[in-house]
């Protein structure tokens, strides 16, 4: 099943209007014959314009320091949470690009290692920069943290965004959920059983094989270059803290539509069916528990088209945050 369950054009509980509660299917940006794309230099000197324009600010909570980025004022706010990277910079050309529309954030991560400390964190972060309200993009492993986030302070993110990203709904097989959270513990020991520069060797291999389906060399050599250096400034502690965020999500989290029967916010789901991050099943799980959501089913982009597919992801975050058509 791909998509919200149809129905009645009626808008219900966290249906946008600016986005009707439906399924939209998109064929890929290749399969259109899109060209215009940038090359290295143009990408790399973007970046440095998001580092010039978009100085980290510490922020100090319970659970570590956040490095908070800000882009634009007004009183919208837009707060863009990051995947396994733990980077807020791969958000670099949507915090530029929206800026004019409002004040948008992203954060680097601390080690943290619990979902419930995540959740903690970022909301400490919001009140020490006096955000009462923001809307709420999650990627990836940060959109694991919205659907938390959402369902402990549903007043506070009045609309939502999950972006290729997975859940573990309370209809998700048993054992679904044991062989997940036994992989996950896998890598721990492994991880913990190895050390430094093995990581590092391992992320490098990782990076390589996750980029691999990068169409655009150009693209693919800047991405590269980013993820090397974020992986070796995190060092192994960081993965150790994804990987026990993920045995604690799976361990402990059980999603349901019930979650969100008095919330009166909007969420949309945008996927991909060659996501390979995360099994169907797991997708099929997000929706399950989102059943009002609008869901955008791109049909060839990879987990990582947020990072490729800048146009067309770009298009949507606007119109859906912001209610303006390109």
């Amino acid at each position: 099943m791909i998509g919200c369950p149809g129905g009645d054009d009626q808008l219900s509980r966290r249906g946008s209007a600016a986005f009707p509660k439906k399924k939209l299917r998109v064929p890929g940006l290749f399969e259109q014959g899109r060209e215009g794309r940038m090359n290295y230099k143009e990408i790399k000197d973007l970046y440095d314009e998001f580092e010039r324009r978009c100085p980290p600010k510490n922020v100090e909570t319970a659970q570590g320091i956040f490095t908070v980025y800000s882009a634009g004022e007004g009183e919208r706010t837009l707060l863009l949470l990051p995947g396994g990277t733990g980077r807020g910079g791969v958000f670099f050309r949507y915090m530029l690009g929206l800026e004019s529309y409002g004040r948008i954030l992203t954060v680097d991560y601390p080690n943290i290692g619990s979902i419930s400390g995540y959740v903690r964190g970022i909301t400490e972060v919001l009140r020490q920069l006096s955000v009462r309200k923001t809307d709420l993009l999650g990627y990836s492993f940060g959109g694991i943290l919205a659907q938390v986030l959402v369902r402990e302070y549903p007043d506070k993110f009045p609309k939502v965004l999950l972006n290729h990203t997975a859940s573990v709904d309370r209809e998700a097989p048993e054992d679904l959920v044991g062989q997940k959270k036994a992989g996950f513990e896998q890598g721990l020991r492994m991880l913990h059983s190895v050390p430094a520069f093995a990581v590092a060797w391992i992320n490098k291999r990782r990076i390589k094989e996750i980029l691999s389906g990068m169409r655009d060399p150009e693209q693919r050599k800047f991405w590269a270059e980013f993820m090397r250096s974020k992986a070796k400034e995190k060092g192994k502690e960081a993965s150790l803290s994804l990987l026990m965020a993920m045995v604690d999500f799976a361990a402990n989290y059980r999603f349901g539509p019930e979650d969100l029967a008095d919330d009166k916010g909007e969420i949309m789901i945008v996927e991909s069916t060659a996501d390979g991050a995360f099994s169907s099943v797991e997708k099929e799980c997000v929706r399950r528990a989102h059943p009002n959501a609008n869901v955008v089913t791109f049909e060839d982009h990879s987990h990582y088209a947020l990072l490729t597919e800048y146009d067309r992801y770009f298009e949507i975050f606007r119109e859906f945050f912001f209610g303006r058509k390109v």
